[in-house]
């Protein structure tokens, strides 16, 4: 790590360590990385009875990954699990991860020999994940639908009542169905977060198919169910068709038994219908069998499957009446009752206006909208996070479906402020740093938990890294990449469990990570930081002397930090007070009029256990004016000739080269690459106002 520091000034050093994402080869992809929050934490027994979570913030350290899509990010807490972002970003990029340059050897066995696929370097960003707080501009106001399936019962009233849990509002079954708010007068218009209803706990649908005959049975039959708005028919089934898909034959296709006859096979072979679980009963005495039937992924109360053909038979008899088999159907379990959710949900919008929709149709709200924004449902997803275009403002929201559906909202917020979360991030590469919502709020999942246990940050890298080739050129392509992470931190805010307070000041845990500080610089000094704040001086072992190097066989009189060190490596009290914990962050202050190169180095123990690597930090401090600066923003290095020995304000004003000067409306003050600005006064250079 290089850091330029300014003559006089000092700088703020996180000591930050490189943890590798796994492959998904390796541990299954998965890092879990807990933090324990014992009953004890405070040293007093029982701290927690009177305290319950409210919401939790965390903070990710030092995070960069070639794609933010390959990982699934969570916070496990109480068997709970909260998605901060699940396999969102797309090709973008976590932080800056260090171009990788393969080369262009002529062929990919070649290449693979020599370069493999490993853990890339990178510079990592820090990003916070929070519930969005603010003033909810929603809350309480009066609210119109375009429907109501159930009178006042899912009326308007009940999308801004600030019930999470109630039914809320839900129109009927209809084109493009909207709720729209009235705001009360024109406001500035940042996020917009809708909730789905919460449905009631999931129950599956059970029902159960059964054949009777009074003879030996035989033939097929097929089945139909009316679902999700249209009614869908099974292929033929036959009289011993197995039950689950597993003990079909896949080396043949005998009826019954071979690959596809399976009753679970012909049920999810149904557009309407999504995943089932069956299981078949012995035969009875005649050949009959009963099939029970769970409906996994249709989470409503369902219509009872029917018969739409029976061509079954029950063998020769003397009455052809007799020969007919009978199948009955029965619901054994009905499924979650709740409609009024997501289920159905998938694609709507967001619109925004100072002149009021009444009840017009899509097209009459969007002539009049002055913002919207799409948004997408995914299932089972209760709240959805909808950024509105910047400068937005309005009174009236509008929420319709760009469907043929119910729409059935909880709750709808409207807030000033704007705040994404990966997932509805639509900026370039990298994500920026920043505070990022979860997909779900913290305070929906963890809310009214226990504050103590293990809270435990898991990152999941879907996709192995892959080669690639272009056959033309012979380049060695690398897509869904590596990445690392430094650590990360959990803040917590209690909840009195009888009163329902909710504390301003979070309870801050950190991982069991500490640095030491190895070799301190020779020409500035380092203090422990508390935030931008000096805490104490970071010093030596008593008896150790600076050791200052000798230049052989070169002038190297203009040069600096060369010598070095002070060391706090050997046990001693004051090497045990360099141990720096949770923030590991140091602040280096160079001596005074020292212009040169320094450094430090350092180590971070992950518990007892010392780290096996040293870092190393490189400080140069220089004149500083403000291209230096601006150099670092636009990502390019200032050069530094370390012969110049002229005093700054004796250097003789020189006009730079033509082949120097750069673009001031684009790189602002930096107008060539001497970084001790020759042009008097440096003071009349500025950066460009955006």
């Amino acid at each position: 790590l290089t850091i330029d520091v300014d003559i006089g000034g000092e700088v703020l050093i996180p000591l930050r360590t490189l943890t590798p994402l796994p492959e998904p080869a390796e541990k299954g992809g998965q890092l879990n990385w807990p933090i324990f929050i014992s009953p004890k934490t405070f040293g007093n027994e029982g701290v927690f009875d009177d305290y319950v979570v409210d919401t939790v913030k965390v903070k990710l350290r030092g995070l960069y990954h070639e794609e933010a899509g390959d990982l699934d990010v969570r916070l496990l807490h109480a068997g709970r699990s909260s998605m901060l972002s699940g396999n969102r970003g797309g090709t973008r990029t976590f932080g800056r991860p260090e171009p990788r340059d393969y080369g262009t050897l002529l062929t990919p066995v070649q290449r693979r020999r020599k370069f493999g696929i490993d853990v890339v370097q990178g510079e990592g960003f820090d990003y916070d994940f929070a519930d969005l707080v603010g003033l909810n501009l929603a809350d309480g106001r009066p609210g119109e639908q375009s429907s109501s399936i159930s009178g006042d019962f899912t009326a308007a009233w009940r999308a801004t009542d600030g019930n999470l849990i109630s039914s809320g509002m839900a129109t009927v079954t209809e084109a493009n169905p909207w709720y729209q708010v009235d705001l009360g007068s024109s406001q500035d218009i940042g996020t917009v977060v809708l909730w789905t209803p919460d449905p009631e706990n999931l129950v599956n649908e059970v029902q159960v198919v059964k054949t009777t005959g009074l003879v030996t049975l035989a033939g097929t039959f097929r089945l139909k169910l009316n679902h999700n708005g249209f009614t869908e028919v099974t292929e033929p089934i036959s009289h011993n068709a197995v039950g689950p898909a597993q003990y079909e034959d896949k080396t043949s296709f005998e009826a019954g038994v071979g690959q596809g006859e399976s009753m679970q096979a012909k049920i999810e072979k149904l557009d309407n219908v999504g995943l089932v679980s069956v299981t078949r009963s012995v035969p009875d005495r005649e050949g009959g069998y009963e099939w029970t039937i769970t409906f996994l992924t249709e989470y409503t109360d369902l219509n009872e499957l029917a018969v739409h053909s029976n061509d079954l038979t029950a063998g020769k008899l003397r009455l052809p009446e007799d020969q007919v088999a009978g199948i009955t159907i029965t619901t054994k379990v009905d499924g979650t009752r709740n409609t009024f959710y997501n289920a159905n949900m998938r694609f709507g919008a967001v619109l925004v206006s100072d002149t009021p929709f009444g009840s017009g149709n899509l097209a009459a709200a969007r002539a009049v909208a002055s913002a919207e924004r799409s948004f997408e449902i995914n299932a089972a997803q209760r709240q959805i996070n909808v950024p509105m275009p910047t400068n937005t403002r309005g009174r009236y929201v509008r929420v319709t479906l760009l469907q043929t559906s119910y729409l059935s909202l909880a709750e709808i917020f409207v807030f000033t402020e704007e705040l994404y979360s990966v997932q509805v991030f639509n900026g370039g590469s990298p994500i920026p740093p920043g505070t990022y919502v979860p997909e779900v709020a913290f305070s929906d999942i963890f809310g009214g938990t226990e504050i103590h246990g293990d809270w435990v940050l898991a990152i999941t890298d879907s996709t192995n890294q892959q080669i690639e080739d272009e056959k033309t050129s012979h380049r060695r392509q690398l897509r869904h990449g590596s990445g690392a992470i430094s650590d990360w931190i959990l803040q917590v805010f209690p909840r009195h469990r009888d009163t329902g307070v909710v504390s301003n000041t979070p309870l801050t845990y950190h991982v069991d990570l500490s640095a030491t500080i190895l070799t301190l610089p020779k020409y500035g000094k380092l203090y422990e930081a508390a935030s931008y704040t000096r805490g104490d001086l970071i010093e030596a072992q008593v008896g150790l002397e600076i050791f200052a190097g000798k230049c052989i066989g070169v002038d190297c009189s203009h040069k600096f930090g060369l010598g070095n060190i002070l060391t706090t490596e050997k046990k001693g009290s004051r090497a045990v007070a360099n141990q720096i914990s949770h923030g590991r962050s140091v602040i280096y202050v160079p001596n005074a009029n020292y212009r040169g190169t320094d450094s430090f180095t350092f180590r971070i123990n992950r518990g007892t256990l010392p780290g096996s690597q040293v870092g190393t930090v490189t400080l140069r401090v220089k004149k500083c004016r403000i291209d230096c600066s601006n150099d670092r923003l636009f990502g390019m290095e200032p050069s530094i000739d370390e012969s110049l020995t002229t005093p700054w304000d004796n250097r003789p004003f020189i006009l730079p080269p033509p082949d120097r000067i750069l673009q001031p409306d684009i790189y602002g003050a930096r107008l060539w690459n001497d970084p001790y600005c020759p042009f008097p006064p440096c003071n009349e250079f500025s950066l460009p106002v955006n």
